[in-house]
């Protein structure tokens, strides 16, 4: 029968290394067999991690980016028709030890829309591609709130419906546009697009047909919306705080203060009151003057 040997060894260098084997093997018959056999293996140096984190392709299915691809360009854009609801990603990696994400069908809307296709090489650098899809609105509703422009969005799929919101339509500019009202809050908000195409939530007035920008604050199982403080406070100063990277006003002990007041309404039960913020903690909770 046959008989395997096995012999490793830890090379010093790149190179040829042979191995070689003599001698006499015996069967169960006491038969002798000489061998002398030789076997080489090539040593290679191991191979260096690949840095390339470039693409070799990019497209949207169906459309034209502009400019052309060139993988050292990584800004692109395309116009699509109003009637375009979702667009697909296409792109190919120039290295095979590279990772890629970003591809594959999103839904848009109208106006601008972005996108980011991300290159991550085997030694862990990361090149990052953007797509700006605009779909165009023949009438687009644009508003301002500050000194800041918005797009009211007319299909909000994109949107997530905020807690205790329910879904329903308003008539703006003869449109029908998607909004969600809340019975606890009596507020009806509308989805909103700024410049960059980053979305998000607008309080409407129908009766003074007014806008004002609407942000949950959520932490420690409350979920509120923080509004102006409704009147001085005494032994306290009118101060601002940021939470969740917006800025709000409030009130402070002092302006070095980590006691914070902070007045707001309750999304889930309608009630608005004061409530403490902890700086160091990011914390909030109800207001109890003793």
């Amino acid at each position: 029968g046959d008989k395997t040997l096995t012999v490793s060894c830890r090379s010093s260098s790149t190179g040829i290394i042979t191995f070689t084997v003599t001698g006499s093997v015996w069967d169960e018959n006491y038969k002798e067999t000489k061998i002398n056999s030789s076997k080489s293996v090539t040593v290679q140096a191991p191979r260096e991690k690949d840095s390339n984190n470039y693409l070799k392709s990019l497209s949207i299915k169906e459309f034209n980016l502009t400019p052309e691809f060139d993988k050292e360009k990584l800004e692109y854009t395309v116009t699509v028709p109003s009637t375009t609801d979702k667009i697909t990603i296409e792109a190919s990696k120039a290295s095979n030890y590279a990772s890629l994400e970003g591809t594959g069908e999103f839904e848009v809307n109208e106006g601008v829309n972005t996108f980011e296709v991300k290159v991550m090489s085997e030694t862990g650098t990361e090149r990052v591609y953007k797509l700006t899809v605009n779909v165009e609105d023949e009438n687009p509703i644009e508003i301002n709130i500050g000194e800041k422009k918005y797009t009211i969005m007319k299909n909000a799929k994109t949107l997530e419906t905020p807690a205790t919101y329910e879904k329903t339509t308003i008539k703006i500019k003869e449109f029908d546009i998607p909004a969600f009202y809340s019975e606890t809050s009596k507020m009806t908000l509308v989805g909103i697009k700024d410049t960059k195409g980053t979305t998000s939530f607008a309080i409407y007035n129908q009766e003074k047909n007014t806008y004002q920008l609407y942000n949950e604050t959520k932490t420690n199982q409350l979920l509120l919306y923080i509004q102006n403080i409704p009147e001085p406070k005494e032994g306290f100063i009118e101060s601002t705080i940021t939470i969740n990277n917006q800025s709000y006003p409030c009130l402070k002990l002092s302006l070095e203060s980590n006691y914070i007041l902070i007045y707001a309404m309750d999304i889930v039960s309608g009630k608005e009151d004061y409530y403490v913020y902890d700086k160091k903690e990011e914390t909030l909770s109800r207001y109890y003057n003793e």
